[in-house]
């Protein structure tokens, strides 16, 4: 179970590098005078794409950590994994889809000269902010957990430490 995550974070994480690649070949990362007028729509295109990959494999990162501890949870402390599993992919789905569903036509996103509305900037920018704070908090909340079901095992302190350090890695 624990193969299938990781092959899906692969392929993410490589979806997303071939992604910045092309834009960087395209121009990104110069400033806006220096990039030539007809590539700022494909770059903005591939750019938004590789946000939403890096969004969702971040977040599917964390849940399969949480699958990982579901198998060593019960009763509350198992509901609380599920709590914080399913609080993430909730409030991270906004969050990768904003770029999609912000703008009505899509295109306005990337050309302001279309016709067409969009959300407010302040909306975005504060769910952004809720959502690094929420995704932060169930980062440490899900490090901070191994402690508390190793510290009642039959192991040596040295073997409990080595034990809760591995496995609270996520919150750096």
């Amino acid at each position: 179970m624990h193969a299938k995550p990781t092959n899906t974070l692969k392929v993410f994480l490589l979806g997303e590098a071939i992604l910045t690649q092309v834009g960087q070949t395209l121009g990104f990362g110069k400033r806006t005078s220096d990039i030539p007028q007809e590539n700022l729509p494909v770059i903005a295109v591939g750019i938004s794409a590789a946000a939403s990959i890096s969004c969702f494999a971040s977040t599917l990162s964390k849940i399969s950590f949480g699958v990982t501890l579901l198998r060593l949870t019960t009763g509350a402390l198992r509901w609380f994994v599920w709590f914080c599993i399913v609080t993430l992919f909730v409030v991270m789905l906004p969050s990768a889809l904003s770029t999609w569903i912000q703008c009505r036509p899509m295109a306005k996103i990337w050309n302001n000269a279309i016709e067409g509305t969009c959300m407010p900037v302040h909306i975005m920018i504060n769910y952004g902010i809720f959502n690094a704070a929420w995704c932060a908090a169930a980062d440490f909340a899900l490090a901070l957990l191994p402690w508390k079901l190793i510290w009642g095992l039959q192991l040596k302190p040295r073997e409990k430490f080595g034990v809760g350090i591995a496995m609270s890695l996520g919150v750096l």
